[in-house]
Order: C-alpha cells, then structure tokens, then sequence
C-alpha cells in the first residue's frame, strides 16, 4: 500500500474477494484498520516543599507536532476552570513544561484540589488513549502556622432579641495582610493560616456605627485573645456619613441619630444602622449610648 509522506489519522479496510466462479465464505473477508500519528501522552513527575508543589508534565512520543496542539492544566476536571495553557512547537522525544503551584491558593477554603493536565489538538491529527494526567493537591496546614481566636461584643444595653443582629458581621482583620473573617452571632471570630514569622501583629475590627479598635497581638501558636465571659468591647457611635467613618464618636454621629429621631422600622426615615441596640427604633436610647462615649477616638480604647 502506497501512503502519503503526511498521514492523517484515518481507517482503513481490507476486503478479500473471490475469484469468479468459485464459492466462498465471504461472512469474515472485510478487516480495518486506523493508522496516523503515533499517540502523544502525559507523564507527570511532582515534589512538594512547603507549600509549594513542583510538577514536571511530560510530553512524550511526538512524531510530528499536530495543529493547534496544546497542553492546558485545569481545576476540578478536564472542562474545568483553565490555569494555564502551553503550546506544544517541539517534536523533540520529550518536551517538558515545568510548573510551581501554590497549594494554599489553589486549594484555597477546601481540603485538595483535583488539576488535570491535557493535551488537545485537531481530532483528525491525535490518538487521546493517553493524552490525560491529574495530580491531588492537599492544602495541609503548616504545625508552624499561628492561628487567632476570640469574641467581640459592645458596650451598650440592648434587648437579649437583638443579640445575634448585634454580635454578628464585626470584621476581623490582620493588618497589613488579605487574612480577615466576620463575627458570627455570638461575637465569636477566628482566624488560621497567620505566617509563622508573624510574632506580633494587629487585629483592626470594625463594623458600621461602631468605633473601629486595634488589638495588639504577640506570640504564636493557638493563640486566644478574649472569651465569652471577657470579650473585646466596641463602642457604638461611629456612624458612616458620606460613604465612611471618621474612627471618632462626636457631634457628626449625634446630629444624623438626630434627623432620624423618634422614627421606627415602618418609617421611611428610619436608618437600620442608627439603631444601634437593634430594638426597631431610633430614640433616646441612641442618644445616651452616643453621650457614654462622646468625643472619644479609636486610641481612647487603650485607656479603658
């Protein structure tokens, strides 16, 4: 059989005929066949240090580089989200593509990460038996690493319905750096993954209408700044006034608990986060809880 010097991946058939005037069993006299390009696999070599994981993807057994070929890397399956793409130019015996992955971000809140790495070209031109290769990362978390752990709460009479409305959406966060997290109904907070060369650092914990206080932390490890019984206390008063906080309790704040005075949740002057004991009206109450901390700044905390 006379092929072209380019073969395309193509089937063939095979017939055995019979020579005129003869009989024959011609049930079984048609055999095919596919010939083409010789199969492009993956093979995949990996290390891990630290947090980083090291991947050597391999591609092997190219005999001519097919058109549009490709070697992408994707989350979660081979349709997943892409991460990265390489062309594949070579027709070299082995063409590697070296890859680092930071496990912590691509595993980011899960325990693993599933990356696939394929590789794609135009169907007529690439067998795929072996074209797919996929790696587990596991997010394992650092023994060195700190982690932070406490309560907020606020400094205020307020009825025992609005406690969870009161305690919970505090943002707690590491200054100077991505890690924060939000207080859940009972003030409780957490925060993991703190660089282990991070000895001290700050908390900044804010919420709207609330004093915003900086938390000084030293040391490493499982580390517990407040508990339920002794809870780090916020001062209500710091209202957001065009688009921000001043980080001071003073006649701004009074004046706009003022223009919504005496108003309820029925009313369309009524502003939820003036209401600062959540009980469903702006009153005398915001006002005494506004004079208990009037004038005071975010370093008047340290005084306290």
């Amino acid at each position: 059989m006379n092929l072209p010097d380019t073969i395309a991946k193509k089937t063939y058939s095979i017939r055995v005929s019979t020579v005129e005037g003869e009989e024959y069993n011609t049930d079984d006299n048609i055999k095919q066949f596919t010939i083409g390009y010789t199969d492009i696999s993956v093979q995949l070599e990996r290390s891990s240090e630290g947090g980083i994981e090291y991947v050597a993807a391999n591609v092997i057994n190219l005999s001519h580089v097919p058109t549009g070929a490709t070697l992408k890397v994707t989350k979660g399956s081979e349709d997943g989200e892409v991460i990265d793409t390489r062309v594949i130019e070579s027709t070299d015996d082995i063409v590697k593509f070296e890859y680092q992955f930071d496990k912590k971000v691509l595993c980011a809140d899960k325990e693993s990460e599933i990356l696939y790495f394929t590789v794609i070209a135009d169907e007529e031109e690439l067998y795929t038996s072996d074209n797919v290769k996929f790696i587990v990362l596991t997010n394992e978390k650092s023994n060195n690493e700190t982690s932070v752990y406490g309560y907020i709460s606020v400094d205020m009479e307020y009825p025992a319905k609005s406690e969870s409305k009161i305690k919970s959406g505090f943002t707690v966060k590491i200054a100077g750096t991505e890690l924060s997290t939000t207080t859940d109904e009972k003030g409780y907070f957490e925060i993991t993954g703190i660089p282990e060369d991070m000895k001290e650092f700050t908390l900044e914990i804010s919420k709207p209408s609330f004093l915003k206080r900086n938390v000084t932390v030293n040391g490493t490890g499982e580390l517990v700044v407040s508990t339920e019984d002794n809870p780090i206390m916020l001062w209500a008063g710091d209202v957001v006034y065009n688009g921000s906080q001043d980080d001071a309790i003073n006649m701004v704040d009074l004046v706009q608990v003022l223009k919504a005075f005496n108003t309820t949740e029925k009313s369309e002057k009524y502003v939820a986060e003036l209401d600062f004991d959540q009980d469903g009206a702006i009153n005398i109450r915001e006002a005494v809880i506004i004079i208990k901390h009037f004038n005071m700044i975010s370093k008047d905390y340290e005084n306290k």
